[in-house]
């Protein structure tokens, strides 16, 4: 009723005595909520009277009202930055980290959608508020939203938290507490841009979870990310290859196994099996990748499925390296006999 009445008057003639009656509830520390509404719908904020808001709430520890001004931090910050962010933003973020409050997520993701918004948060505010997060069980698309912003375009920022994630879940492992994003949706559009960075920490992960239950949501991730632009990814991948170790071919044969045998994967298959560090393990793995398919329809459809990869790889028997002729030819005999089975009804 308060809010609802102040908003009614502020239209009127009465603004200016509404504005000090409001200013009067604030310094009695009453209706703080309502009066942060009321001051979102005007277009010149007082801000002395946020300023005496933000103070009431971190005294408080008005869960509430400090959800309300981060909002309207989020909403109006490109209309006085420094203001926004270092007399609303950050002190009433630290104070809920401090009291495990996260509803300024809620609050605040859908504000974030311009890119420069918090961009100049130090370093060390972005560590702060970004390490509270890990902390978060639920990792949704508000989540994905705030960790973006915050990250200003740094995709290290954002593989460095998912990393505190892995290691926060080992620390404390639990069922309900989601490592990686549920939807993906943003994390995908930021990251698709640097495969080489995301290759980079997907294999640091591999070797330094590898034991872990979160072990194939890494490698589940790193197809997520790039599954529909892997044409990102490709040049990447053959750069890699060039200069890869035993250890790196294994890794990349392993991420890429969740490919589902995608057609697309064939000219970096060839450079792997080519490497001079390929060896009898990592061209099992070049098989099983072969092996894959998202599908097989119809009568004979496991017969149609190889017989279109034994098209696919034939021409891969007048390479002019050995190791790939006779990868080629290993492969071609094996899925002739599978593709013969099936037609035979074997």
């Amino acid at each position: 009723t308060v809010q609802l009445l102040a908003s009614i008057l502020m239209k009127t003639n009465l603004a200016k005595q509404t504005m000090n009656e409001l200013s009067k509830s604030v310094l009695q520390r009453k209706y703080l909520v309502e009066v942060t509404y009321v001051l979102s719908e005007q277009g010149d904020l007082q801000l002395d009277l946020v300023t005496d808001c933000v103070e009431a709430a971190i005294e408080q520890r008005d869960k509430e009202l400090m959800c309300s001004l981060t909002g309207l931090a989020a909403r109006d910050y490109s209309s006085n930055p420094e203001f926004w962010r270092d007399r609303v933003f950050v002190p009433v973020v630290y104070r809920m980290i401090e009291l495990g409050e996260t509803g300024w997520i809620d609050s605040t993701w859908a504000h974030l959608k311009e890119r420069s918004k918090y961009s100049d948060l130090t370093h060390d505010q972005k560590d702060h508020i970004l390490d509270a997060i890990v902390k978060m069980d639920e990792n949704d698309d508000h989540v994905e939203r705030v960790v973006i912003a915050l990250s200003s375009d740094s995709p290290a920022l954002i593989l460095r938290w998912i990393e505190k994630r892995l290691e926060y879940y080992e620390q404390f492992p639990s069922d309900s507490y989601k490592v990686f994003p549920t939807s993906n949706t943003w994390y995908h559009q930021e990251l698709q841009k640097y495969p080489t960075e995301v290759i980079s920490a997907v294999q640091r992960w591999s070797c330094r979870f590898a034991t872990s239950k979160k072990y194939w949501e890494i490698c589940e991730f790193f197809k997520s990310v790039f599954m529909d632009r892997y044409e990102d990814l490709e040049s990447a991948l053959l750069d890699i290859i060039a200069g890869g170790d035993t250890e790196t071919l294994l890794f990349l044969v392993t991420s890429l196994g969740g490919f589902e045998g995608d057609s697309r994967l064939l000219p970096v298959l060839r450079e792997i099996v080519a490497s001079p560090s390929c060896n009898e393990e990592i061209q099992e793995g070049v098989l099983s990748i072969l092996r894959e398919d998202s599908g097989m329809v119809g009568e004979f459809g496991e017969a149609e499925t190889f017989e279109k990869k034994i098209k696919d790889i034939s021409h891969w028997k007048k390479d002019a390296n050995e190791k790939v002729v006779a990868f080629a030819n290993r492969a071609i005999e094996e899925f002739t006999k599978i593709a013969k089975d099936d037609r035979q009804g074997e």
